[in-house]
């Protein structure tokens, strides 16, 4: 296999696991690095891929200390680990936020069912 045909499999995979709750790409790790130069991992849920602009959209609260951190530094790196074939994806990039006054977050939060939506409207993230 290619280079290039490893990595139009890689986002192959990405794309599809967007798509499909059984997909171990569909929940991946994403870092970022705190006010003290400390990384930071947590769990997030895999929403849309754009291939053609090598784009992955992930939601966040605006009061998550995520949003902060991605706010003060947009690096991050994003980790996958499917058990089939055994592959692991690490892809490391730059965050672009945007808040609730974007037509894009507009747009997401449309498309989110009811009860995806409402583990947004409780009290800020770790309450």
């Amino acid at each position: 296999m290619t280079l290039a045909e490893v990595d139009a499999s890689a986002w192959a995979e990405l794309e599809g696991a967007a798509a499909d709750p059984q997909s171990a790409f569909r929940y991946l790790n994403l870092c970022s690095v705190d006010a003290g130069g400390r990384p930071q991992a947590r769990m997030v849920v895999l929403r849309r891929v754009d291939v053609a602009r090598r784009v992955l959209e992930i939601h966040t609260d605006v009061r998550s200390p995520k949003w902060q951190e991605i706010s003060a530094n947009p690096l991050v790196t994003i980790l996958g680990f499917g058990p089939q074939p055994r592959v692991q994806l690490r892809l490391q990039g730059s965050a672009e936020l945007h808040g609730p006054a974007s037509e894009l977050a507009a747009e997401a939060w449309s498309l989110l069912p009811g009860s995806t939506r409402s583990t947004y409207m409780g009290g800020p993230p770790g309450d």
